[in-house]
C-alpha cells in the first residue's frame, strides 16, 4: 500500500482520541442525528444513538487536544467493541445492521464520551479539552468493478456528509480484491476503512479502528495542488455486505480543494 507522509500544523488540525461507550438508554441524552456534529468537554457526556436497519453505521469522535477512548456497550452494560488508537487520531466504532446482524438494528444505544487524559501536555483552556462526535449511517451502495472490466474509479462524495462517508459494498466470499484510490489531494488527511461482513453465526457485527486499521491512509503534505494515488489488497471472509468508511482526520478542512476537479478522492474495489 502506498503511504505518503505528512505533518499537520496549526491548532485547528490537532486531533486526538475520544472514548465513546454505548450503553442502555437509562438517561435522557442528546440524540445523535445522522450527519450532525456535537461538541463536549472532558466531563462525561451521553448521547442516544439508534442503529439504522439494513445498513452499516458508524460513530466517530476525536478530541481537540485531549485523549479520549471509544467503546460500545449494550443495554446490559457489556462491551461490544472499542476503539483505543493512539493520540491525534479519530476513533471509530462501526455496527453492521445487515442480515445476521439485524438484531443490532433499531436499538437505541447510549454513547458516553469519557476523557482518557491529555494528548501531550495539559490543555491551556477548557476548550482545548473538547471533543467532537457524530454518527453516520450507510444508505448508499458502493459498486465493485468486475474483474474482466477496465479499471474504473468512483468519486467518494464525502462532502455532502461533512467529510465522513459510509457505504455498503457487497463482496464475494474468500476473494482477494484490489483496493485503490487516486486524485488524493496533497492537503487531504484521512483514509479508507473496510469493515468485514458478518458470518452465518452473526459475528463481526461490531468493528472498530482497533480491530480494523485503515486500508489506505494519506497524511497532509505541503505539495500544493498535486495529488497522490495508492493501492493495497483486501481478502474477504464470508460473502455479504461490508462497511466502507471514508473519514478525514481533520474535520475542519472543508475549505481545501480535495482531489482533481471534482474535489473528491476516487476509489476502486476490483477482484485481483
Amino acid at each position: 500500500m502506498l503511504r505518503t507522509a505528512l505533518r499537520v500544523t496549526g491548532a485547528g488540525l490537532l486531533a486526538l482520541l475520544a472514548t465513546v461507550a454505548i450503553q442502555g438508554p437509562a438517561m435522557a441524552d442528546t440524540v445523535l442525528t445522522d450527519g450532525d456534529y456535537h461538541a463536549g468537554t472532558t466531563s462525561d457526556v451521553r448521547y442516544t444513538d439508534a442503529i439504522t436497519t439494513g445498513w452499516w453505521n458508524a460513530v466517530v469522535t476525536r478530541g481537540y487536544n485531549y485523549d479520549f477512548d471509544l467503546s460500545l456497550k449494550n443495554s446490559a452494560g457489556s462491551t461490544l467493541g472499542s476503539s483505543t488508537v493512539g493520540g491525534y487520531s479519530v476513533d471509530i466504532v462501526a455496527v453492521n445492521g445487515n442480515g445476521t446482524c439485524s438484531g443490532f438494528a433499531g436499538v437505541n444505544d447510549t454513547a458516553v464520551v469519557h476523557p482518557y487524559g491529555p494528548a501531550s501536555s495539559t490543555p491551556d483552556s477548557p476548550s482545548e479539552q473538547a471533543f467532537a462526535i457524530t454518527r453516520r449511517a450507510g444508505g448508499r451502495v458502493f459498486g465493485v468493478v468486475p474483474k474482466s472490466s477496465p479499471d474504473q474509479y468512483t468519486v467518494l462524495q464525502y462532502s455532502d456528509q461533512r467529510d465522513i462517508a459510509m457505504f455498503d459494498v457487497f463482496l464475494a466470499a474468500n476473494t482477494t480484491y484490489r483496493v485503490a484510490w487516486t486524485s488524493v489531494h496533497g492537503y487531504f488527511e484521512g483514509g479508507v476503512f473496510l469493515f468485514p461482513g458478518a458470518n452465518s453465526g452473526g459475528t463481526n457485527c461490531v468493528r472498530s479502528r482497533t480491530t480494523d486499521g485503515a486500508l489506505l491512509w494519506h497524511f497532509n503534505e505541503n505539495i500544493g495542488d498535486s495529488t497522490r494515488s495508492g493501492e493495497t489488497r483486501f481478502t474477504s471472509g464470508a460473502q455479504g455486505w461490508y462497511g466502507l468508511l471514508l473519514v478525514t482526520q481533520a474535520w475542519d478542512i472543508t475549505q481545501v480543494s480535495i482531489g482533481g476537479g471534482d474535489s473528491q478522492p476516487h476509489l476502486m474495489i476490483k477482484p485481483a
